[in-house]
This record gives C-alpha cells, sequence and structure tokens, in this order.
C-alpha cells in the first residue's frame, strides 16, 4: 500500500511537471508569434493568438492558477477599426462639403439668372423676336422664383428655379417640362430656343383643352346622359380637379362616393376614361353611356340597408325562432311604412301586439319596442 502511494504522487507530480512545460513552451510560442507580426499586417495572427491564450488558460485552471487576459490582440484591431472609420468619415465630409458647395452656387447662378432674364437685354429682345414678353418683376415664394411669359398679354409660360433642386423648368396648361441643355448652350439660348418650338404647341393645346371643356359641358346636359344619370341617380362634378395628369371630372352616385372619372389630358387635350383616349366627346359619348349603365346604382349605405332587411328576414325565418314564436302563442306580422320596416309579435290569443322589431331605413338601425308607445331600445342593448 506505501508503494502504491507513492506511485501515485510521482505520477501527480510527473503530471504537474509536464502541465508546466507545456505552459512555458505555449508562452515561448506566443511571444515568438508576437515578434513575428510586430513588421507586419497582425489580424491574420489575432484569432490565433486568442485560441492559444484560451488553452493556456485551461491549464492554469488545472494548476490552480489564475487566468490571464489577452488583450493584444482586441485593442490593436479596435484601433485599426477606429482609423477605418476615420479615414471613412473624412472622406464623406469632404464628399458632403463639395457636393453641399456646388448645390449653393448652382442656386445662387439659377437664382440670377432668372433675374438676369427680366432685365436682360439679349434675351428680351429675343422674346421679342418670337411675339412674346416677360412680367416686370419675378415671383418669389419659399421654394421658387418665377418669371411669366406673355404673348399679347395673355401668359403662356412661366419659367421657374426651382430653389430647393436648382431645376430650372417651363409651367404651362400642359404641364411641366424641364429645361433640357445642349452642350455648349447658354442658359438663355436654352430658354429662348424652347420657347420658340413650343410655344405653338402650347397655344394649340390651350385651345384644344377650352374647346374640350365646353364640350364636356354640353355632354353633360345631353339628353341621353341625362336620362342614364336620372336613371341611376349619378351626379357628375362640374367643376373639375386639376391634377399633373389634367382635369378629372368624376361622376357619383346619390351618396357621393366615386364611381368614374374622366380626364382631360394636358400634354394633348385628349380624353381618358378606364386608361383609353379619346380626341373628342363624340368618340367618348358611346362609350361613356354603355359604362354608366353597367355600374351598380346602389350606395354603399343602401348596400347597409338591404344586408340589414335580409338578415333580419333570415332570422325571422329559422326553426329556432318559428319554434319560439309557436311555444309563446304568437305570429310576426311585416309591415313597412313611413321609412321603417316593422315586424310585429301578436299574440294568437287576443291578437294584441306585444312587441316589434323595427329596422329604420334611413339610418340602418335596429331597435326594439315593448309595445307601439313603448320606448325604443336600441338592439345592442341586447348584445352579450
Amino acid at each position: 500500500m506505501f508503494k502504491s502511494h507513492f506511485d501515485r504522487k510521482n505520477f501527480l507530480i510527473a503530471l504537474g511537471g509536464i502541465l508546466i512545460l507545456l505552459l512555458i513552451f505555449q508562452n515561448i510560442r506566443i511571444n515568438s508569434a508576437l515578434k513575428q507580426i510586430a513588421s507586419k499586417d497582425s489580424k491574420p495572427f489575432q484569432q490565433w493568438i486568442m485560441e492559444q491564450g484560451e488553452d493556456m488558460n485551461e491549464l492554469r485552471d488545472y494548476l490552480l492558477l489564475p487566468r490571464k487576459e489577452y488583450k493584444w490582440g482586441m485593442e490593436e484591431q479596435n484601433k485599426e477599426e477606429k482609423n477605418d472609420d476615420l479615414t471613412s468619415a473624412v472622406y464623406r465630409f469632404a464628399d458632403k462639403t463639395g457636393s453641399d458647395y456646388q448645390s449653393e452656387k448652382r442656386k445662387e447662378e439659377n437664382t440670377a439668372f432668372i433675374r438676369k432674364l427680366k432685365n436682360g437685354g439679349d434675351f428680351q429682345n429675343g422674346l421679342k423676336e418670337l411675339g412674346l414678353s416677360s412680367s416686370r418683376t419675378v415671383e418669389e415664394t419659399k421654394d421658387d422664383l418665377a418669371l411669366k411669359i406673355y404673348e399679347e398679354k395673355e401668359p403662356i409660360i412661366q419659367i421657374v428655379v426651382d430653389k430647393n433642386t436648382e431645376e430650372i423648368s417651363f409651367l404651362s396648361v400642359r404641364g411641366k417640362d424641364t429645361l433640357q441643355m445642349e452642350e455648349g448652350q447658354t442658359l438663355e439660348k436654352g430658354v429662348l430656343d424652347y420657347l420658340q418650338n413650343g410655344k405653338e404647341k402650347i397655344k394649340t393645346v390651350k385651345e384644344k383643352i377650352e374647346e374640350q371643356k365646353t364640350a364636356l359641358d354640353a355632354l353633360w346636359n345631353d339628353e341621353d346622359m341625362g336620362t342614364v344619370l336620372n336613371e341611376k341617380q349619378f351626379q357628375i362634378t362640374l367643376h373639375p380637379i386639376e391634377t399633373e395628369e389634367g382635369f378629372q371630372y368624376t361622376f357619383q352616385n346619390a351618396d357621393t362616393e366615386p364611381l368614374l372619372t374622366i380626364t382631360l389630358e394636358r400634354k394633348e387635350g385628349n380624353l381618358k376614361m378606364e386608361n383609353k383616349t379619346y380626341a373628342s366627346t363624340g368618340e367618348l359619348k358611346e362609350e361613356l353611356i354603355k359604362t354608366l349603365k353597367k355600374l351598380p346604382a346602389q350606395t354603399s349605405h343602401s348596400k347597409f340597408i338591404k344586408a340589414q332587411e335580409e338578415r333580419l328576414k333570415a332570422i325571422t325565418q329559422e326553426p329556432g325562432f318559428l319554434e319560439g314564436l309557436k311555444i309563446n302563442h304568437f305570429t310576426l306580422k311585416v309591415t313597412e311604412k313611413e321609412g321603417a320596416i316593422y315586424y310585429d309579435f301578436i299574440s294568437t290569443e287576443d291578437e294584441v301586439k306585444v312587441s316589434r322589431v323595427i329596422l329604420d331605413k334611413i339610418t340602418g338601425d335596429i331597435q326594439f319596442q315593448k309595445d307601439e308607445k313603448g320606448v325604443l331600445t336600441p338592439v345592442e342593448d341586447f348584445f352579450q
């Protein structure tokens, strides 16, 4: 027994010595690695160093030694990441500074440009040659500057500079067009070229739009159209809503719910219904009447009233409900008058109206009443 104890003791001592040697060996390996990576990119070695450090801490645990933290790699990584972030931040700041500067510069140039147009002799002479003139002042709002262009005292185009985007555009009855510059062309020349090439088209479309508006007003009062509108109880908005696309006329039902829209387009002065284009009201009329006839006349509210009526009808025909009437010696009498439907419970013994359910056909509300003079109780009071 003594020998066995001695052998076990020697074994433990030998094992401890081996572990200490392993610990020393690992320290030597890590120090050697640190010397090697001092002049190299350290990132590929960082993970390896952390893994070796964790192995050494496991040996320290076994030998009852305190653990050691290996922070070198992570500190280097954090430093490099911060350096990368700093580089990116400086680049982004420089780029933003440049773009902001150029943007402000263009805004100043465009603002000066539109004010110059008002007073510029070359531009004003160019307008005269085209039979045009400009407003005496530049209209300014929070977002843009605008100079109106006239033909025979009638405004046809606005030259607009957007303060936020530096964009120069033209507004007319045809909508919005952005100034497209040719290489080497000055802003003044670009504007004059647009006016020269576009003014006749704008005048033509403007005249067509006015003609279409007059023709549409006549169509709304057409006899055939009036017949359909009366039968369906539809109405048309007499004053169109202006949008970027054009002028929208909307057909509505009795509850002013929108059903169909006709658009008088800005670009060419054509009429549009359900993604199909018509050159005139003569082309539109037949298809419009066909479409209106197919539209449901019921409003959402009338559908709700109808649904309430059908629900009550279905309930009063259920076997369970009919059995309840029989057990209580009741019959049910349904009458409609004065905008309401009455479901009267009548005693079969003495023909007395005991109570009633009332459906208001104006509001769709359902109420209960003990007798003809009793207080009306909302159906919701009987919900559980």
